[in-house]
């Protein structure tokens, strides 16, 4: 009877073994692959943001096209180069609170803290952009709350750092037909050739306001886009982290 026990519980034990290792493997090996594929859609917004016609382009094209005209620079917060540190190094954390990422080395993530002043404080953060050499447009990661997530994306700027070249969005939980439509065609075109600088040369970024941005004055069109109807609180979100986002990167665009 001990005997026939024993069998059962090392039975048990082999499977519970077995069972534990396959999770781990296919846990270790679907990570990799999402990461993989983040880490691309990340290149692929890029290369679209600047103006880029990717509809056509395969993966293998669209890297190629990161890998022969994109820089990754890399600025410290007070919008130093800095050279010792890599894109490949960073990992953005996002602040729960407002949505805001704060790109960190990846060593320091188990330290970092946003809501612990001294942790966050301690802590090295690091301003990364892209420049597409072809294009000559930066690319600016920008981030933020909408209505039911955070919006994470990049938006372009011409060589003049102040013209927009166009505005990605690559993840978000917004409702489809509404806030949704951040990632439509639509509305991401209304935001080219618009300035977010204003004529006394104030850092005023792109509203996306409630309606036509054609009703306001001559001079407020030029830094606003048409509203997405029904999506008053993720229009207000967007209009509120481009403008924060983009006063991150205000020493370096005044430049």
């Amino acid at each position: 009877m001990e005997s026939s026990n024993m069998k059962t519980y090392l039975f048990m034990a082999t499977i519970t073994l077995a069972s534990s290792l396959l999770l781990s493997y296919s846990y270790s090996a679907l990570k990799e692959m999402s990461d993989s594929n983040e880490k691309f859609d990340k290149k692929r917004n890029i290369i679209k943001s600047v103006g880029v016609n990717i509809s056509a382009m395969s993966k293998e094209d669209i890297l190629n096209d990161y890998e022969q005209n994109v820089d990754e620079i890399i600025l410290d917060e007070s919008h130093i180069p800095v050279n010792n540190v890599s894109w490949e190094e960073l990992i953005g954390v996002e602040d729960k609170k407002n949505g805001i990422t704060y790109f960190i080395n990846k060593k320091d993530k188990i330290d970092f803290n946003p809501d612990d002043e001294k942790k966050f404080n301690s802590i090295q953060k690091y301003l990364p952009l892209f420049f597409h050499s072809k294009k000559e447009v930066f690319v600016f990661p920008v981030s933020g709350k909408g209505l039911w997530s955070t919006l994470f994306g990049f938006l372009a700027l011409d060589k003049d750092k102040n013209t927009v070249k166009g505005i990605t969005f690559y993840k978000h939980k917004e409702t489809p037909g509404l806030g949704g439509e951040v990632d439509k065609e639509w509305f991401q075109k209304n935001f080219i050739g618009k300035k977010i600088f204003n004529k006394k040369n104030d850092l005023v970024s792109v509203e996306v306001v409630k309606g036509k941005s054609s009703a306001l004055s001559i001079d407020r069109q030029e830094h606003a886009v048409d509203g997405i109807t029904g999506a008053t609180i993720t229009s207000k979100g967007v209009s509120d982290f481009l403008l924060r986002d983009l006063l991150r990167y205000e020493g370096f665009l005044r430049d």
